[in-house]
């Protein structure tokens, strides 16, 4: 059963050393009690969940290279249902940074055509998940320094 956990960080480092450290002595804490566990910083409360999914280990990404280091994942790491996956796949997109170069007057006239069925998290989303599905509860936040 998949569960995941997000912190706030911020004002750690004065206590746990920086955001590598802090995120190194996490993960090894929580495996030495027997757990599997991924850990992913990001000054991007949403990016830090995605990372959390799309990577295993410990992931740090700092400010500014949060594109980059989400481009190759795949979809099924944003937090969609399965239908709204499948239709972002009907456009021939696989990847994070296949939808991130689409054109924004294109990308928007897609989504006006399935505007009533989608919701679509905004970057600046707090998103919580909750233990085996992928589901969603948002409120509005620009949490920086997020781990999951």
């Amino acid at each position: 059963m998949k569960r995941a956990f997000a912190l706030d960080i911020r004002g750690m480092n004065a206590i746990y050393g920086c955001a590598e450290q802090l995120a190194m002595k996490l993960r090894q804490r929580v495996m030495t009690a027997g757990f599997i566990v991924k850990v992913a910083v990001a000054e991007n409360f949403h990016a830090a969940g995605c990372l959390s999914w799309g990577w295993s280990g410990t992931t740090v990404v700092r400010q500014g290279e949060e594109a980059c280091t989400l481009a190759p994942l795949p979809l099924s790491v944003l937090p969609l249902e399965p239908p709204h996956i499948e239709t972002v796949k009907s456009w021939d997109v696989r990847t994070y940074g296949e939808l991130a170069s689409l054109v924004e007057s294109d990308l928007i006239s897609r989504l006006e055509q399935g505007r009533s069925s989608m919701r679509w998290p905004a970057a600046h989303d707090h998103i919580t998940w909750s233990h085996s599905k992928r589901a969603l509860k948002r409120t509005s936040s620009n949490a920086r320094n997020s781990i999951f």
